[in-house]
């Protein structure tokens, strides 16, 4: 019996001794844990924070490269070229040269009211004779104020976005002169806010 009981209490003595390391590990668990969560918080809210600055960033140059493509569009709106009745052949050639001056211009087009090309540079293929994105070009002739048009597929199914300015003369909207671009174009005012890659 005396064995028995030596036995017993060895293995009482090893469950104390478990109890109190136990003791000791559990809060040191509980702490790392809690720390390391913590920690991890702390650094996605950092992450979250500089995201956030860098889209702003992006989001002012954007806004600051559209601002001067509408600048750019109505000094050209301002040619008395465009004076009724519209000088085409001479519009068209001053059209072609500032589209090779201004990269980010895919094209130049003037329109009438109801959407109809009057001017194209570069000419337009047959069967492409009005404004895919009727909707910004309603807008401009109701309000007669400039407008950045939608993404959408042009006739040649390559996306891209019109900036379009009223041609305004004796207080009337006359015509809307739209500078198509690419959305490539706005990649390195992207660029310049540093967002991170992806």
């Amino acid at each position: 019996m005396n064995m028995f009981r030596r036995a017993a209490l060895r293995l009482s003595a090893m469950r104390y001794g478990m109890l109190l390391v136990l003791a000791a590990i559990i809060p040191m668990t509980v702490t790392a844990a809690v720390v390391t969560q913590l920690y991890a918080g702390a650094e996605q809210r950092d992450y979250d924070a500089q995201l956030a600055r860098a889209a702003e960033r992006a989001a002012t140059a954007v806004a600051k490269e559209l601002s001067n493509q509408i600048e750019l569009l109505t000094i050209l709106s301002e040619s008395p070229r465009l004076d009724p009745p519209l000088q085409v052949a001479p519009f068209a050639e001053l059209a072609e040269r500032l589209r090779h001056s201004v990269p980010v211009w895919f094209s130049v087009r003037v329109s009438d009211l109801g959407g109809e090309f009057l001017v194209a540079s570069p000419p337009l293929s047959t069967g492409t004779l009005a404004v895919v994105d009727a909707e910004s070009h309603a807008r401009v002739a109701a309000t007669g104020e400039p407008v950045v048009g939608a993404m959408v597929n042009g006739p040649e199914g390559k996306p891209g976005f019109a900036v379009r300015v009223p041609v305004v003369r004796q207080g009337q909207v006359s015509y809307i002169v739209s500078a198509v671009l690419r959305p490539e174009t706005l990649i390195d005012s992207m660029r310049s806010s540093t967002l991170p890659s992806g």
